[in-house]
């Protein structure tokens, strides 16, 4: 698959290929030793707006829902794993993933661009993925949530 596509048609066309791939359950009773996350998809999970009001809320679910599980399941290791934007460069010129982030960013709905969070801020107003549109404020949360929960 060399072009733009959804994961879940990437993982479709995995299967037609591969008669072993496993993509939705582990066999019963199985506990990895080493489990790896990937963190935006964990930043991206959006906040239940009725029980989380400040990041510091929203920041303890994260882990709740995310981190935890894989504790209490007896996995010895646990990894995040972030991507570096413009670390695919190639020759100067931007990838494919950073032409897709920058055509996004033009499309994003003005929001109010946040440089600074703190834990007993309150979680901005409206949807969690426009917040996150604006570059400059995710990577602030981003940064964020590198610090409280993985440092």
């Amino acid at each position: 698959m060399n072009h733009q596509d959804t994961k879940a048609n990437a993982t479709k066309h995995l299967n037609t290929r591969y008669d072993n791939l496993i993509t939705e359950t582990l066999p019963n009773g199985f506990i990895p030793e080493v489990v790896i996350l990937e963190g935006m998809f964990i930043i991206n999970s959006a906040p239940i707006r009725s029980h989380h009001k400040t990041f510091n809320h929203h920041i303890q679910y994260l882990v709740r829902r995310w981190i935890l599980p894989h504790i209490k399941s007896g996995s010895k290791e646990i990894h995040v794993l972030f991507d570096r934007p413009g670390a695919l460069k190639e020759n100067n010129t931007d990838s494919l993933k950073t032409i897709e982030r920058l055509r996004r960013d033009n499309l994003a709905e003005p929001y109010k661009t946040i440089l600074n969070i703190n834990l007993e801020a309150d979680l901005p107003p409206g949807k969690w993925v426009q917040f996150l549109k604006i570059e400059p404020t995710k990577k602030t949360t981003f940064n964020f949530c590198l610090h409280q929960c993985w440092m």
